[in-house]
């Protein structure tokens, strides 16, 4: 051991070491989604985010087994325009046959939609009473003392029961032309009529009864004009009615029969078939649709948990956080005994913890001159952010391989290395500072090599009555220093100044974040504040509680 004085504060730090500056210190901290982190984030809710595909799958499976079928069948008409001549007109005198422009295909599209067109198709069925379209009944609460009432009661009651009827029926037809649909096939002569029921055989019939309701108002509204001749002939007559007759029963049947139609400038070119399958609900495209709703919603929810939280969860974050190099990564498990826990990386040499703990004490020990002597303390933000338990566990791994160490308790509010090594202790370093004497610092020789300094004596209360920043505190470390290696327990920032007063006689001090539950801009601030009080700021560790 050299015997030369031990230089406290920078100066016990090499020129050599690579230069940690804190440039964005007390900066806003911003996580990006491009990068690595998120990544990690979105495989530690992998399980969650199963959940939700999962839960939205068995809701979309559900709605598809709960849901009503629908069935949609389609007829087909082509608009065929043709000439006509009046009656008793020269046909040589016509000109060139007519031409149907897009603005009347379009118009008859919009006829086939019509209420005139539609309306005939359900009052020939009778669809008022289809349990499909009609609204659900009412019960009658008046009808046990109809009796009672006068004339002019049962007239108002009989005139509000009419209105009531009329309202429903026309709601009735109001749900029944929701179902269909007419279109124009691109810009072609050829329109389809589309109907959706809740059997097969329903679409294919009211499909084809829409059809045939068309072509018979085509048939009425083309030969009125020759109706109303006065030399129109008999056999016109008939034919006119024969082809109205034929459309009728075909509204009626929801069959197309194989009648030509000369008086309509339409003519149906495939009738409705029974469609095989449902049209509604789409099973597949459902089910599809839910597993993407599902995936964007929860990556959606984990990316805004992940832009809008503060905390630490990977050395690039801590780095980006606190400006500082990440000197080693720990896991550290949850074990409530503390002799177990602060003797991990010892009792357990090929742990990760312990390799952990061997990387970061090979980088502290390249950042030291002479003898490789150090006194150093590890600093967090929050209690039980585990600085503790690494201090502890690199004094006992310096104290095994034979390097002599001294591990100093000055957390006087929790003193947890005292109540595990020195709980009936009848010295500390409280009462040291208090009586100025050397024989109340109560030493404890834990092993060979490692001497260990509890807080707090036995039977004493915990104060606040000790500061760290005294002269006698600095000499004490000058001391300490020049027989070994001293590591020193202090309290986190959030509950007290003792790191910052401690930490400008030390030859540096390593900042503990913890994963998932340091905060990033708080960690940032107290690298800034140690800076301010001139303690020298090594690196940073991050630990990962299993």
């Amino acid at each position: 051991m050299s015997e030369q004085p031990y230089k406290i504060g920078p100066a016990g730090f090499g020129d050599g070491v690579r230069p940690v500056t804190l440039q964005d210190a007390g900066n806003s901290y911003t996580p990006s989604l491009f990068s690595r982190d998120f990544v990690r984030r979105l495989r530690r809710n992998g399980l969650k985010l199963a959940i939700w595909v999962v839960l939205c799958l068995a809701a979309a499976l559900a709605f598809v087994i709960n849901a009503r079928p629908e069935f949609s069948a389609s007829a087909q008409l082509v608009l065929e325009p043709r000439l006509r001549i009046p009656v008793g007109a020269d046909p040589s005198a016509s000109g060139l046959a007519p031409i149907l422009d897009s603005a009347q295909a379009e118009s008859q599209v919009q006829i086939l939609k019509s209420e005139r067109v539609l309306r005939f198709v359900f009052d020939s069925l009778k669809l008022e009473n289809d349990p499909a379209y009609a609204p659900p009944k009412e019960g009658s609460g008046g009808g046990l003392f109809s009796f009672f009432r006068s004339k002019s009661d049962q007239e108002e009651a009989a005139a509000a029961a009419a209105q009531k009827a009329d309202l429903a029926r026309e709601q009735a037809f109001q749900a029944f032309t929701r179902q269909v649909t007419v279109r124009r096939v691109g810009q072609s002569y050829l329109i389809e009529v589309t109907f959706r029921a809740r059997t097969p055989t329903a679409a294919a019939r009211i499909a084809n009864s829409i059809a045939a309701s068309y072509i018979r108002d085509q048939v009425v509204f083309r030969a009125a004009p020759d109706m109303r001749g006065s030399e129109f002939l008999q056999g016109r007559i008939s034919s006119v009615q024969a082809q109205k007759q034929a459309a009728t029963e075909a509204v009626m049947s929801g069959v197309i029969p194989d009648v030509q139609f000369p008086d309509a400038d339409a003519r149906i070119v495939s009738s409705a078939l029974e469609p095989l399958a449902k049209s509604f609900p789409q099973t597949r495209i459902i089910l599809l649709a839910a597993v993407l709703i599902a995936l964007l919603t929860g990556i959606g929810v984990v990316a805004l948990s992940f832009t809008f939280d503060r905390k630490v969860w990977s050395e690039q974050q801590l780095e980006s956080a606190s400006g500082l190099e990440c000197l080693a990564t720990f896991s550290i498990r949850r074990i409530r005994d503390d002799m177990r826990r602060f003797s991990t990386a010892v009792t357990h040499p090929d742990s990760e913890f312990a390799r952990a703990l061997k990387t970061l004490w090979i980088k502290l020990a390249s950042m030291s001159v002479g003898s490789g002597e150090m006194a150093i303390a590890f600093v967090a933000v929050e209690k039980g952010d585990g600085q503790t338990t690494i201090g502890a566990n690199l004094a006992q791994l310096l104290a095994h391989n034979e390097e002599p160490a001294t591990l100093v308790d000055a957390d006087f509010q929790r003193s947890a290395l005292t109540r595990c090594y020195a709980p009936q202790s009848p010295g500390s370093l409280r009462d040291f500072i208090h009586s100025r004497s050397p024989e109340q610092l109560g030493e404890v020789g834990l092993k060979e090599d490692l001497r260990f300094i509890p807080a707090v004596s036995s039977g004493t209360s915990i104060g606040t009555d000790v500061f760290l920043g005294s002269s006698m505190v600095r000499a004490l470390i000058g001391e300490l220093t020049k027989r070994g290696s001293l590591i020193m327990d202090v309290p986190p920032l959030r509950t007290s100044a003792d790191a910052i007063a401690v930490g400008r006689f030390l030859s540096g001090v390593v900042v503990v974040g913890v994963s998932g539950r340091t905060n990033g801009d708080d960690l940032a601030e107290a690298v800034k504040t140690l800076r301010a009080a001139n303690a020298r700021v090594l690196g940073a560790v991050l630990i990962n509680e299993t």
